[in-house]
C-alpha cells in the first residue's frame, strides 16, 4: 500500500498600503498576510511625519479585516497605527478601502494613528489619537509595465539602433 504525502502551503501576499490622515499628512507601506493563518510579516510601513511601524502590535494583533502596527514593542510611548479595512482580505488579493475615522471622534471606523502610552509592560494602558484616516486602501497590485509594453519599446529600440546595409555605387 502506497501514501501519497500532500504537502499544504499557505500563500503568503504582499499588500500595499496608501492613506490620508484629517491634517493632510499621509502613509504608505508594505506588509504580508497569509489569511489562511492570519499571520503578519515585513512590515514596512510609515507615515509622513517619520513614525516607521515594522511590528504587529501586541494588543491588536490584527486579523484578515484589522491592522495594528507599531515600531517598537518595548518602547514607553510607542507610534501606533490601526486600521479597519471594509472587508476582510483574502489570500487572493485585490484592492480593499480602509473605513475613516475613528469612532470615538465622530468616524465610522476606527483607523487613525496615535501614541500608546504603555505602563512599563508590553501591554499598552492607554492609546491617545491624534489623527484620523480619512481615506485610503491596500492593495495586492502594483502598477508596473506590462511585458507587451517593454517588449514593444525594446522591439522599436532594436529596429532603430540596426544598421542599413552599405549600399554601392557603380560609376
Amino acid at each position: 500500500m502506497t501514501f501519497f504525502s500532500v504537502s499544504s502551503h499557505s500563500a503568503v501576499i504582499k499588500w500595499y498600503l496608501n492613506a490620508e490622515f484629517n491634517d493632510g499628512s499621509s502613509i504608505s507601506g508594505s506588509y504580508q498576510y497569509n489569511a489562511d493563518l492570519n499571520t503578519f510579516s515585513n512590515i514596512d510601513v510609515m507615515s509622513s511625519n517619520g513614525s516607521a511601524y515594522t511590528q504587529v502590535n501586541p494588543d491588536s494583533s490584527g486579523n484578515e479585516s484589522f491592522l495594528g502596527f507599531i515600531g517598537d514593542i518595548f518602547a514607553v510611548n510607542e507610534p501606533s497605527f490601526t486600521a479597519r479595512l471594509v472587508e476582510n482580505v483574502t489570500n487572493s488579493g485585490g484592492a480593499i478601502d480602509i473605513m475613516p475615522g475613528y469612532i470615538f471622534s465622530g468616524g465610522s471606523g476606527c483607523s487613525f494613528e496615535g501614541f500608546c502610552y504603555r505602563d512599563g509592560g508590553r501591554d499598552c494602558g492607554m492609546i491617545s489619537v491624534y489623527r484620523d484616516i480619512t481615506r485610503g486602501y491596500v492593495t495586492s497590485q502594483v502598477n508596473e509595465p506590462s511585458l507587451l509594453a517593454i517588449l514593444l519599446l525594446a522591439g522599436i529600440g532594436l529596429a532603430l539602433s540596426r544598421k542599413q546595409p552599405a549600399t554601392t555605387q557603380i560609376v
